[in-house]
């Protein structure tokens, strides 16, 4: 006996298709409504057996997920931390997820709190390698407090340890990056979401001074330090979408291809944006709805105009 799998999810494509998505296995299928009334008898039963849409009716879904996260959290290879130095950044970005909160630096006596956990927690799993992204706000905003950080961290965790870094990019330095390098950095996600008026009217600085050119001398700046990947992260809405071919060829007029990894990532509706009336805030006016194929359409639109340009994503 079989019977339909929890994880999955039925949405219309449009008046006459229906999209069945498994969120565990990632298989899917569109099957017409106006043929088909019943996809779980009418649809080929070996194919949703394979895909998962059907499991044995004796099969406890919530025990073989809590499997699978047991194998994962048993993976003693490695510890992976974000560590969120400062809640202070000098931009004001529209679609701010941290929009609102109170701007503070970590204290020396809670980072010492998280040695101590992280020591003990590698000790008893048997970790010996940790990565710890430095993160914000803005983590180089006071980058003599990061490298006081970087080296307490070196010198107090008893594994092998590596960095990586998100950044604004107004603070990018060629010799910062390359102290940071020796310390373990190994990569750094700088975001640009459009050409000059674009990006700074959705990342504005806090005192409206320009900062386009700035984090592009940045990155260029620092494409050369050896063993540090460099994350473009371009934020995608509604509202800039039709203007990434142009963002795009501006980075391959710069020869971004040769030294960077593109990533898209759509805005998201953030906690400021669900306290306002429908309407009043960036995103809830530009964000993509996840519940429709309209963020698929633009995740694919951005990655087949990069690949064709010759980025890696």
């Amino acid at each position: 006996m079989l019977k339909t799998s929890m994880f999955n999810v039925c949405e219309k494509v449009n008046e006459n298709e229906t999209l069945v998505y498994n969120v565990l296995t990632q298989s899917f299928f569109i099957y017409d409504n106006r043929k088909i009334t019943n996809w779980e008898v009418e649809v080929d039963q070996k194919f949703l057996q394979k895909g998962k849409f059907l499991v044995p009716q004796n099969l406890s879904e919530v025990d073989y997920i809590k499997g699978i996260f047991r194998k994962i959290n048993s993976n003693n290879q490695s510890l992976d931390i974000v560590l969120s130095i400062t809640t202070y950044c000098q931009m004001r970005c529209v679609y701010c997820y941290e929009e609102g909160m109170t701007y503070k630096f970590m204290s020396k006596d809670t980072l010492l709190h998280i040695v101590k956990w992280v020591n003990l927690y590698t000790s008893l799993k048997d970790i010996h390698s940790v990565n710890i992204l430095l993160f914000g706000g803005e983590p180089m905003y006071d980058f003599k407090l990061l490298s006081e950080y970087v080296v307490f961290l070196k010198s107090h965790i008893n594994a092998k340890l590596t960095f990586s870094l998100a950044t604004n990019g107004l603070e990018l330095t060629t010799e910062r990056v390359k102290w940071l390098a020796k310390q373990g950095l190994n990569s750094i996600q700088i975001t640009i979401d459009g050409l000059k008026e674009m990006h700074e009217i959705r990342r504005p600085r806090v005192d409206n001074k320009p900062n386009f050119e700035r984090i592009i001398s940045g990155i260029q700046s620092v494409k050369n330090v050896e063993k540090v990947e460099i994350i473009l992260k371009v934020n995608i809405d509604k509202n800039n979408i039709k203007n990434i071919t142009k963002l795009l060829s501006y980075f391959k007029e710069n020869n971004f291809e040769s030294f960077v990894v593109l990533k898209f990532e759509a805005v998201a509706i953030t906690q400021a944006s669900t306290n306002l009336n429908a309407g009043e805030h960036f995103c809830d006016i530009f964000a993509y709805s996840s519940r429709k194929a309209e963020m698929s359409e633009a995740y694919h639109y951005c990655m087949e105009h990069a690949k064709k340009m010759g980025f890696r994503i």
